[in-house]
Order: structure tokens, then C-alpha cells, then sequence
């Protein structure tokens, strides 16, 4: 009883972690289908959760199921980063530390999710350090050459998606 009422507090439900797997592929199907960065509304309106919390291994995950909804995730940050660059309050939301702390924590010996992981660990911080001021183009287009890297070797790629692989 005393561990059920642990993994509870601990661990994330599996209809937990299958809405954020649902959420991640609605999020790459709404890039492949359009073609376009989701606007902010989608993401006040739809990808709302705290992803980030999400960043766990989960053992009745297959590794590959897993890289995926780590990808998905971090994803997620990135875009809703790069996107929300121009409105100050949602900065201080983005940049706060316990999204960079859960990407810092994130293990993987996956090399796509740690060069991501990377990435978005590098947009965070440049959110971050210049939370005050808005972004000046260079760092703007740092972020941007993320986003875009991120679509064209995960979202996009030519490698079969783990979205139909991944039970809901």
C-alpha cells in the first residue's frame, strides 16, 4: 500500500504519459501537415502542460518509444522558446529554473536526443541570461538554427515515425 501511495506521488500515471505521447503527435502532425511554426495560441490553448515534468524514464517504455517522447518534449520547449521570444511575461515562464533543471536532469545515450537536449538546454540559457532585454537578432537566429535543425532531422525526417509504434 505504503508504495503504491509512493509511485503515485512520484510517477506519472501511464494515461498520464499517453496524454503528453498523444500531445507530442498532434504536435508533429500539425508541422508535417502545415508546413508552419505553431503560433502562440496553440500553445496556450493546446500545449499547455508542463511537459518538461515529463522528462522520466518510464520502464513499460521501449527505448525507442521513450527517445521519442523525450524528442517530443524538448521539442515542445523549443518551439514554445523560440516562439514566445517577444512577450516578457511568458520569457520569465520559459526561462524559469525548473524547466532548465528537468532538461539538465535528462539522461539519454541517445545521440539525436542529447544533441536536442543540447540545444535547448543553450536556448534556455540564452532566454534566461537576457530575461530583461529582448533578444537581439544574432541570439534570435541562434534559436531559429535550433528549431530548424530540430525539424529537419526529427520532425521531419525520413525516418518512420514511432507515433503509430506507441500505444495510446
Amino acid at each position: 500500500m505504503l508504495q503504491r501511495i509512493v509511485n503515485n506521488i512520484l510517477y506519472y500515471s501511464r494515461s498520464e504519459v499517453q496524454e503528453v505521447i498523444y500531445d507530442i503527435g498532434l504536435f508533429y502532425e500539425y508541422l508535417r501537415q502545415n508546413e508552419k511554426l505553431i503560433d502562440q495560441w496553440h500553445f496556450k490553448n493546446v500545449f499547455s502542460a508542463q511537459y518538461w515534468r515529463y522528462l522520466r524514464h518510464y520502464n513499460w517504455l521501449k527505448p525507442e518509444e521513450i527517445n521519442y517522447v523525450h524528442q517530443g518534449i524538448l521539442n515542445l520547449i523549443l518551439f514554445k522558446t523560440y516562439l514566445n521570444l517577444g512577450d516578457e511575461r511568458q520569457i520569465n515562464t520559459i526561462a524559469s529554473g525548473k524547466i532548465i533543471k528537468a532538461v539538465n536532469k535528462l539522461e539519454s545515450s541517445n545521440a539525436l536526443t542529447i544533441k536536442l537536449e543540447n540545444k535547448v538546454v543553450n536556448a534556455l540559457r540564452l532566454v534566461a541570461n537576457n530575461r530583461n532585454t529582448l533578444l537581439n537578432d544574432e541570439k534570435r537566429s541562434e534559436i531559429y538554427k535550433s528549431v530548424n535543425w530540430a525539424l529537419k532531422h526529427i520532425i521531419l525526417s525520413d525516418e518512420p515515425s514511432n507515433l503509430n509504434k506507441v500505444k495510446r
